[in-house]
């Protein structure tokens, strides 16, 4: 029983970190993109 209560934790556990890789890659990969396109904006 406290087997599965453990795995059931690690699930959930590496479910948030997925979660938060995936956004804080997310947020990067947009802020990335805005600056490439400013600065090709701004040279027009």
């Amino acid at each position: 029983m406290s087997t599965s209560a453990s795995s059931a934790t690690e699930t959930a556990g590496s479910g948030n970190y997925r979660l938060a890789f995936a956004l804080v890659t997310s947020l990067l990969f947009l802020w990335w993109l805005s600056c490439g396109l400013l600065d090709v904006l701004n040279k027009h």
